[in-house]
């Protein structure tokens, strides 16, 4: 009888961001993070890194250290946005999906995004696996998703 991995997850401290979605991809089981720095000056901008991670809160760590970098660019650019990033956590061995897989990933970041209710703004960053145009993209509460 074979016996399923599991998996620990005891997320990283993020007292100091507004907010962490942790969600397993209905589509593609594939863990997507959305974390949020601030949104006191506007919604948040980040953008999406797709990598594989040696463990989930790997990728928190990463989404929350990335969060609070793009809070300190729109600073320095005087943008009235915060800060936000997610993070597409691939299996380890896993660089680049196939077409379908990869649809299926995208898609699950998507829902995860929306499910903050318009309170980031988004675009595919690297690691996604091509260039963004070639991607489904599907409008949330802020309209289309950003390239």
């Amino acid at each position: 009888m074979a016996v399923a991995a599991r998996t620990s997850f005891a997320p990283p401290a993020a007292s100091d961001h507004e907010q962490l979605v942790v969600r397993r991809g209905e589509r593609s089981n594939v863990a997507c993070v959305v974390a949020i720095d601030s949104t006191g000056l506007g919604p948040a901008l980040g953008g999406c890194r797709m990598l594989p991670y040696p463990e989930l809160n790997a990728a928190v760590r990463d989404a929350l250290r990335l969060a609070r970098a793009m809070t300190l660019k729109a600073a320095v650019a005087d943008l009235d946005l915060g800060g936000g990033k997610g993070v597409i956590c691939l299996p380890t061995g896993e660089a680049v999906p196939t077409a379908a897989r990869r649809r299926d990933v995208l898609l699950d970041f998507a829902d995860a995004v929306e499910s903050l209710g318009g309170r980031g703004r988004r675009h595919l960053g690297p690691g996604h696996g091509g260039h963004p145009r070639a991607h489904p993209a599907r409008p949330g509460p802020t309209g289309p998703a950003r390239r």
